[in-house]
C-alpha cells in the first residue's frame, strides 16, 4: 500500500533561513525539452530528450519581520548570486526526500486584500550553473556539509523553532 505524505510536514529553507513559518505552499516543476525526430516513413512520432529545466514557486504570508518573508525575498530579487532553496517533504525524518535547488528569483509579488492577510508569492528559475532543480534524499544528521566541507550549524526560525541538521548540496 502506498505511503502518502501530508503537506503540513513540509519545510522550506532559503539560503540559511528557515522560511517554513511564512510559507504555506511550495510548488516544484521539472521539465525536459524534447525535439521531434520523426521521419517521413514513421507511423508514430519520435522524440529526442534535450535540456532539463526546473521552476519553483512559493507563496505564503507577508511579514516585515527581521529575516522574514519580505526582507529575504526582496534581498534576492535581481541578486547576482543565485539562492539555495530547499523544500523538504515530511521534514525531520531521516531518509525522506527534498528538492534542493540553486535558482534565481524571477518574480516577487505582494497582495494586500482588504479582508484578509497580506500575502507574498515568489517564483524561481533553476540556474544554468546548477543544471536545474533536482530531487534528492536528505539526511537529518550533524557533521560536515559534503559539497564544501564546512560544518553544519542548525539554525532557528523566527519563532525559535530549531531546524533539523540538513545536509545541503546544490544540484
Amino acid at each position: 500500500m502506498p505511503t502518502f505524505v501530508h503537506g503540513k510536514g513540509t519545510a522550506v529553507y532559503l539560503d540559511e533561513f528557515i522560511m517554513s513559518d511564512y510559507f504555506n505552499s511550495a510548488d516544484v516543476a521539472l521539465t525536459n525539452d524534447t525535439a521531434e525526430v520523426t521521419a517521413y516513413s514513421a507511423t508514430s512520432k519520435s522524440y529526442l530528450l534535450g535540456l532539463a529545466d526546473g521552476t519553483l514557486s512559493m507563496s505564503g504570508m507577508w511579514t516585515a519581520d527581521t529575516d522574514g518573508s519580505d526582507e529575504e525575498l526582496q534581498a534576492i530579487l535581481g541578486s547576482a548570486s543565485a539562492a539555495n532553496i530547499t523544500v523538504a517533504y515530511a521534514a525531520g525524518t531521516i531518509g525522506n526526500r527534498a528538492t534542493i535547488a540553486r535558482c534565481d528569483e524571477v518574480n516577487y509579488s505582494i497582495s494586500n486584500p482588504v479582508a484578509d492577510v497580506s500575502t507574498v508569492t515568489a517564483d524561481f528559475q533553476g540556474t544554468a550553473n546548477s543544471g536545474a532543480l533536482g530531487s534528492m534524499t536528505y539526511g537529518v544528521t550533524g557533521g560536515v556539509q559534503l559539497s564544501t566541507a564546512t560544518s553544519i550549524d542548525p539554525g532557528r526560525s523566527a519563532t525559535g523553532q530549531r531546524s533539523p541538521d540538513v545536509m545541503r548540496s546544490t544540484i
